[in-house]
């Protein structure tokens, strides 16, 4: 399955939102609700949605050390 590739517009209200996709097809979001989770919580049933550019197999126990380079200039 080839991945959407998607142009999002927000309406002035968070009511209500429409995403369109290079498919010719629209998706309408009406009165979304929000939650936030941990995302421990979220695996491994979003685990299809993750990508390449996703974070390594070990994240998030995976810490990088701190070093000079580090630190904001």
């Amino acid at each position: 399955m080839q991945p959407y590739h998607l142009w999002i517009y927000f309406k002035s209200t968070l009511s209500s939102y429409i995403i369109f996709t290079n498919q010719g097809t629209v998706i309408h979001f009406n009165n979304p609700q929000v939650q936030t989770k941990q995302l421990t919580e979220m695996l491994p049933s979003i685990t299809d949605q993750l990508g390449a550019d996703s974070p390594p197999g070990d994240w998030p126990r995976h810490q990088v050390p701190a070093g000079p380079d580090c630190s904001p200039e």
